[in-house]
């Protein structure tokens, strides 16, 4: 994915990866963050992700969270699931808060 952000024109350093044991809770909402923070109305935000998640499928065996504010058209929301994740569907709730 990088490859092809520099080969379409992005610059090294408008790119931010967290790989492997970086990939915590904490660095995801802290990088998340810093690049809302520092956007301007004029820029473009990408966000790529490679990894595990949870959601709701009647066609796999996921684990449900439960869409409490009525913004999910299927009543689940969606996570990721970091490096560091715990076991606790409800403690992926509160990366998006």
């Amino acid at each position: 994915m990088e490859d092809a952000l520099i080969n379409n024109g992005w610059e090294q350093s408008q790119i931010t990866k967290l790989l492997d044991y970086d990939a915590t809770k904490e660095n995801i909402k802290t990088q998340l963050t810093d690049i809302i923070n520092k956007a301007t109305s004029n820029d473009y935000i990408l966000v790529f992700y490679s990894g595990h998640g949870v959601g709701h499928s009647s066609l796999i065996s996921s684990p449900e969270i439960q869409d409490t504010n009525g913004d999910e058209n299927d009543g689940y929301d969606e996570a990721i699931v970091p490096i560091d994740f715990n076991g606790n569907i409800s403690s992926l709730k509160k990366l998006k808060e």
